[in-house]
């Protein structure tokens, strides 16, 4: 369910009527190219307003409603591309159109967003046109021990954090630690580094996604991935 643009838009929000999609023509050269447009913020609440180009080639800024839950942001970010002459739900693929998700809202398809409105700031959208496996990995650890070592061998690897380990309350910081010896250990971290901190089993558990299909060691025991699949990379 893919954003996609028209070549008949008085179609995008249709009673009766067949929408025609740019990029599915027979002919003319009618093509296009799907992306992935990220825009990425701590706390994804009080969402304003959107900036896409149009189809001729300027931007259109659609203000709405502030939206603060994901389903009010994507109902928003749909409606908005609707009015001006796109459909947000093309079913001709199996992509998610309009996600928001970890900090983060991605937009997919053949629409060029330019930035989006989020508590006020406006924040570039990045524009990301290249697939790659992304996979999705977890571990846990008891506070006060050390949280371990991370590599792409079984051998050695880049300590996270201090071997003291962490006390409870600092899930922030923990975070930041698995991100930095993820990029140090030669991986590419995907979004963001989620920690749950439980104090009543004094645990910390930590999810994270990397690009590419590289097996990914901790205190040399391969950990096992949740799920891989493909997404969009710079």
């Amino acid at each position: 369910m893919s954003v996609r643009r028209l070549n008949n838009p008085e179609q995008s929000e249709p009673t009766l009527g067949i929408k025609f999609h740019k990029g599915l023509g027979v002919c003319c050269g009618d093509t296009t190219t799907v992306c992935g447009y990220d825009v990425e913020a701590a706390a994804l609440t009080n969402v304003t307003s959107i900036t896409f180009m149009g189809d001729d080639d300027l931007p259109i800024t659609v203000n709405f409603p502030a939206a603060n839950t994901p389903a009010e942001i994507r109902k928003a970010i749909a409606k908005a591309f609707q009015d001006n002459g796109i459909d947000p739900y093309y079913k001709g693929d199996e992509w998610k159109g309009i996600t928001v998700e970890e900090g983060r809202i991605r937009i997919i398809g053949t629409v060029q967003v330019i930035s989006i409105t989020v508590a006020g700031v406006v924040i570039p959208a990045v524009q990301k046109c290249n697939f790659a496996t992304r996979c999705k990995y977890k571990f846990a650890f008891l506070y006060s021990t050390d949280a371990g070592l991370l590599s792409p061998t079984a051998l050695g690897g880049v300590q996270i954090g201090a071997p003291a380990g962490y006390v409870t309350g600092v899930s922030a910081t923990v975070a930041t630690d698995v991100a930095t010896a993820l990029t140090a250990a030669g991986f590419t971290p995907s979004g963001v580094v989620l920690v749950n901190d439980d104090p009543i089993s004094g645990v910390y558990s930590v999810t994270f996604d990397v690009i590419g299909a590289a097996p990914v060691f901790r205190n040399g025991s391969s950990l096992t991935s949740c799920v891989c699949n493909q997404t969009f990379i710079v």
